[in-house]
C-alpha cells in the first residue's frame, strides 16, 4: 500500500492529508503509473483501451483533485499473458520499477480462492515482502476496474454504496 511518505515520494505531497478526521486526496502533481503490458507482438489489449481505462480513472478521481498520468509503458517480457496461481502473480514483481505505482495489464487473471472465477483486476501484495505491492489488471476489466484497484493502492477499503467504485454492487452496468 502507498503510504503518505510513498505518495510524497511520487510527487503528490498533499495527497490524502487528513482533513476533519478524514483523508482527501489533495493533488499537487499527477499521480505516475507505470504499464506493462503482456503479449509480446500480440499485446493484450490495444492502446485505445489502456487510453480509455486511464481517462475513466481520471473522470472518477477529478473529484478529488486527483489524477493519474501514464509515466511509462512497457511490454511485459517472458510472461505469460494468463495469471493463473499466486505464484504467477508474485512472478510479476521482478519488473517492478520504483517511482511509480506498477500496473500489469494481462490478457487473463485467475481468481486464487475459486479457481473457477475469472478476476478482472487486483491490487497484490508480494506474499514475501507485503511492502511490494501493485495492480495487475485483466483484458476483460471494465472501465471502472483500473480506478477500484488504484483506489486499493491507495489505500481505500471496498464500499457497501451501491454504483461506489470501491463497490462490487451495482445497478447501472
Amino acid at each position: 500500500m502507498l503510504t503518505r511518505r510513498s505518495l510524497i515520494g511520487l510527487g503528490v505531497a498533499g495527497a490524502l492529508a487528513p482533513v476533519g478526521g478524514t483523508a482527501y486526496a489533495a493533488a499537487i502533481r499527477p499521480l505516475p503509473i507505470g504499464l506493462f503490458v503482456a503479449g509480446g507482438d500480440a499485446p493484450a489489449v490495444s492502446d485505445e483501451w489502456l487510453a480509455a481505462e486511464v481517462a475513466e480513472a481520471n473522470r472518477l478521481f477529478a473529484p478529488q483533485q486527483l489524477s493519474i498520468v501514464e509515466a511509462w509503458r512497457r511490454p511485459l517480457p517472458g510472461v505469460g499473458a494468463a495469471i493463473e496461481t499466486a505464484a504467477d502473480r508474485d512472478a510479476l514483481a521482478k519488473h517492478l520499477v520504483d517511482g511509480a505505482i506498477n500496473v500489469f495489464v494481462v490478457a487473463s487473471l485467475r481468481d486464487i480462492d475459486d479457481p473457477k472465477r475469472m478476476r478482472m483486476g487486483v491490487r497484490w501484495r508480494l506474499r514475501k515482502n507485503l511492502q511490494k505491492s501493485y495492480v495487475v489488471l485483466s483484458a476483460a476489466a471494465y472501465s471502472t476496474t483500473l480506478c477500484h484497484e488504484l483506489g486499493h493502492e491507495l489505500g481505500l477499503p471496498h464500499s457497501h454504496v451501491v454504483d461506489n467504485v470501491m463497490s462490487y454492487k451495482r445497478e447501472r452496468p
